[in-house]
C-alpha cells in the first residue's frame, strides 16, 4: 500500500520541477518553436498568422488603436478606464518578460507601459514587432525615478542613461488582464 502513495509524489514531484519558459502562455498550433536562450530566458518564433495567449484569451475584433485610446481618455476627461487596445510590441521585458511597451502613433510621446501584474510572463525575444492585442485598464500614472531607474535597467539600457533619469514622470500606463500576439 506505501508503495502506492509514493507513486503520486514522485508525479507532483516531477512535474513542478519542469522549469521551462512561461507555462501561462497557450500557442494555437502545434509547430510553434520556443527556445531556451539564456537562464529564464525564453525567445519565441512564431510563424504568420499563429497566436499566441496570455492571461485571458483576446480577439483583435473591437480593439482600438493607442491613439484612439488616448482621445477616448481626453474626450471624456477620464484618467483611467476600460478598453482593449490593438498595436505592435516595441519592447519587451529582457530580464522576466514582465512588462512590454507599445508606441503611439505620435512619436513625440513615450510608449505605452503594459504590465501583467506578475499574472503571467510574456517571452523576453521575438515578439518586438508583432502584432499584439491587450484588454484591461489604462490610467494616468506618476513613476518615481528610483522605478523609472529600474524600468530602464530591465530594458537593457546603459548606466549612462540610467543615471540621466532623475525626475518622476507621468504617463500612460496599462494593466492587462489578456494578451494575444499574432505572428
Amino acid at each position: 500500500m506505501k508503495k502506492w502513495m509514493f507513486i503520486p509524489a514522485l508525479v507532483g514531484m516531477i512535474a513542478c520541477s519542469n522549469e521551462g519558459g512561461n507555462t501561462e502562455g497557450e500557442v494555437d498550433t502545434n509547430d510553434s518553436t520556443a527556445v531556451e536562450t539564456q537562464e529564464n530566458e525564453t525567445a519565441v518564433v512564431l510563424e504568420e498568422g499563429q497566436m499566441l495567449y496570455y492571461g485571458d484569451t483576446v480577439s483583435f475584433e473591437n480593439a482600438v488603436t493607442t491613439g484612439e485610446m488616448l482621445a477616448m481618455l481626453e474626450e471624456q476627461g477620464l484618467d483611467s478606464m476600460d478598453v482593449k487596445v490593438q498595436g505592435t510590441v516595441s519592447a519587451v521585458c529582457q530580464k522576466k518578460g514582465c512588462w512590454m511597451s507599445m508606441p503611439f502613433a505620435d512619436e513625440n510621446m513615450d510608449d505605452l507601459f503594459v504590465s501583467y501584474d506578475y499574472a503571467f510572463l510574456l517571452p523576453t525575444g521575438g515578439i518586438e514587432g508583432e502584432d499584439v492585442v491587450i484588454e484591461g485598464r489604462v490610467k494616468r500614472e506618476t513613476y518615481d525615478v528610483d522605478y523609472l531607474r529600474h524600468l530602464a535597467e530591465d530594458a537593457g539600457k546603459s548606466q549612462e542613461e540610467i543615471d540621466a533619469i532623475t525626475e518622476p514622470e507621468t504617463k500612460l500606463s496599462f494593466l492587462a488582464t489578456g494578451v494575444t500576439i499574432r505572428g
